[in-house]
């Protein structure tokens, strides 16, 4: 009862503080770990460490929140040195965010932008509902007080073999792309002395700013707000790529990544033993 009354004295004098129109800017930072096994006796320990370290600098990145009160857009910080990304001809696709995605959560809505391979496309569907539990747990990140809450999503695993080995080539054991569901807890802290219904990525729904996630493998953490800049920000609903929705693109995304995945097994075949590579995300 002292946790919801506390809480609620934050939200009605934010409330009374945020009464007109305002913006603001969010800066995150994103960490994700990642399961990889390399099991060829060609691929030395420097190259692993090459590998990991490229797929590291792939992931962890720096993106940017502009919100107000109903919309946000949410996009990376352009580094002015951006790496390959590939290794010995596998490319990694990832299904990071790689353009600006737009929230409408009024209307519980989203647009996202993605380049996949040379190809645009635009992503329009409805948001994802988080059903959040408040959790009896604060504390202070950066000068902001924060509360606890957590949901259960359903997720997905996928395990990517690329390659045999010579051990394995008796097997007959089909190199492939497994995907295994499964659940995933969400940890979120946010604030309500910035109260809007917003947060990084695909996150939004509770009564203020989102200030921390952490789900499955991917941590995001502000770094950086601004509350009311002296130059107003137009957010804009993107419009460059072809219009699909989530399952349309997550299918893309699964024919691209088995495209891949042959593409570096012929290249296995033509050179001789090659690499097993298996990668979780």
């Amino acid at each position: 009862m002292k946790f919801i009354k506390l809480l609620g004295v934050f939200v009605f004098s934010t409330l009374a503080v945020y009464a007109q129109d305002f913006q603001g800017k969010a800066i995150y930072q994103s960490k994700f770990t990642l399961d990889m096994k390399l099991d060829s006796t060609r691929v030395s320990p420097a190259q692993q460490q090459q590998i990991m370290d490229m797929m590291k600098r792939q992931m962890e990145k720096t993106f940017e929140l502009i919100f107000d009160k109903t919309t946000s857009i949410y996009k990376e910080e352009v580094k002015l040195e951006q790496e390959a990304g590939s290794f010995g001809g596998m490319m990694f696709i990832g299904g990071a965010l790689n353009g600006r995605q737009f929230k409408d959560v009024k209307n519980k809505t989203y647009a996202r932008e993605s380049e996949l391979m040379g190809k645009n496309f635009l992503i329009k569907d409805s948001l994802t509902t988080y059903n959040w539990k408040m959790i009896n747990e604060s504390k202070l990140i950066g000068n902001y007080l924060c509360f606890k809450a957590e949901a259960t999503v359903k997720g997905s695993e996928m395990a990517m073999n690329f390659g045999r080995n010579q051990r394995n080539q008796s097997e007959n054991k089909e190199d492939k792309i497994e995907t295994k569901e499964r659940e995933i807890v969400i940890e979120a802290w946010y604030t309500p002395e910035i109260p809007v219904n917003n947060g990084p990525a695909d996150y939004w729904g509770l009564p203020g700013l989102i200030v921390e996630v952490k789900a499955d493998r991917s941590t995001l953490s502000l770094v950086k707000v601004e509350l009311n800049p002296k130059e107003k920000i137009l957010i804009k609903v993107p419009e460059k790529g072809k219009v699909v929705t989530k399952k349309e693109y997550d299918e893309i995304v699964a024919a691209k990544m088995e495209e891949m995945r042959q593409n570096f097994d012929g290249g296995r075949q033509r050179g001789g033993e090659g690499h097993r590579i298996q990668i979780r995300m």
